[in-house]
């Protein structure tokens, strides 16, 4: 069973990401800040990472850079900063996906399983 690293400090989108992706066969685990969920990180093996960018603690871009030495994995940004620039910066830092909220679960679904059959 693959295994997905959700980094959300929205507690109810992180549980609705869990519902969304738990039921499609994968298995989940949530953390609802950086600090959190660069611990998950180090201590587990992930298949992929979906994350936002604003958190409490540590960024999802600080996050990143921190994890992706270790991580070949895909990260998928997950976040209301819509600006290019911060598409931009996230690719820059090793992300290979970046959505922006509101984003369809559809839509989300569809990245999580191309990245996933890439690996």
């Amino acid at each position: 069973m693959m295994k997905i690293l959700v980094v959300e400090d929205e507690r109810l989108l992180a549980d609705s990401l869990q519902t969304l992706l738990t039921g499609r066969g994968f298995s989940v685990d949530t953390a609802n800040d950086g600090l959190t969920g660069l611990e998950y990180a180090k201590t587990d093996v992930y298949d992929l990472v979906i994350l936002d960018v604003m958190m409490p603690g540590l960024d999802g871009f600080e996050l990143v850079r921190q994890i992706r030495p270790d991580f070949d994995g895909p990260i998928v940004f997950l976040t209301a900063r819509v600006a290019e620039e911060d598409a931009v910066a996230g690719y820059g830092l090793g992300a290979d996906d970046y959505v922006r909220k509101p984003f369809g679960a559809a839509e989300l679904r569809a990245k999580v399983a191309a990245h996933l059959r890439r690996e």
